[in-house]
């Protein structure tokens, strides 16, 4: 396997407020240096404030079961914490910091 030298700058290109008494607050898209969209991220409310679910498609299996799989996803903590907290972060700006409660 190659591997390239690629730093990422990663932008929030687009942020929404889902309104309602739901689970889920909002979503938003990315950037990745310019040259990589992801869209469909979910901003959600849990008991301890505020997460990002990345996008996933349902696929039917046999028999009717459902399985859900990751479309696209961070390959490390780190990048993980690094972009739930640029996402959270906009939101809370755009939004206000009360929609973690």
């Amino acid at each position: 396997m190659n591997e390239g030298t690629l730093k990422s700058k990663v932008v929030v290109t687009s942020c929404r407020k889902i309104e309602g008494k739901h689970v889920t607050v909002g979503g938003a898209d990315l950037a990745i240096n310019g040259e990589f969209a992801i869209s469909g991220l979910i901003v959600v409310r849990r008991d301890t404030g505020l997460a990002v679910k990345f996008p996933w498609r349902v696929e039917e299996k046999k028999g009717g079961e459902k399985e859900y799989l990751d479309v696209c996803y961070p390959l490390s903590l780190e990048a993980r914490q690094a972009v739930s907290s640029l996402v959270i972060q906009e939101f809370e700006t755009k939004y206000g910091e009360g929609l973690a409660t």
